[in-house]
């Protein structure tokens, strides 16, 4: 694709979600006209974006963090915790641990990152998470 088209597919797909769901199809009549191509595009550009931020509603953090922050061990190798079993530490720092770990549901790996106790204590903090 190329710069030009791109641009023309960016700011339309920008301008589509500042719509509402059901204003965008009039939207994309008006916006694509007869470019079937460029509203496939934007469309699919949508779709990807609506099913990211539902992935991230509920982030796997949330559904295995009382499991993880009783004890350490339950982040050793091998173990396991919900669907993820641990394969390794891959990262720490001032805001908690990064894990590889593989997500047995969706057969992929993925990273998990734990918020140490006095970063997740503050609400501001877990938003910006």
């Amino acid at each position: 694709m190329n710069q030009d088209r791109w641009q023309k597919t960016k700011q339309i797909f920008e301008d589509a979600l500042k719509l509402a769901p059901n204003e965008r199809k009039r939207f994309l009549d008006e916006a694509c006209r007869n470019d079937d191509e460029l509203r496939r595009e934007v469309e699919s550009l949508l779709a990807s974006d609506e099913n990211a931020q539902s992935f991230l509603e509920k982030p796997a953090s949330n559904e295995v963090a009382s499991l993880i922050m009783k004890s350490p061990e339950n982040l050793a190798v091998g173990k396991s915790f919900g669907h993820y079993e641990i394969i390794r530490q891959i990262g720490a720092g001032g805001m908690g641990e990064v894990y590889l770990a593989q997500d047995k549901k969706l057969d992929r790996k993925v990273a998990v990152k734990i918020l140490n106790e006095k970063f997740a204590a503050h609400e501001s903090n877990l938003q910006r998470f």
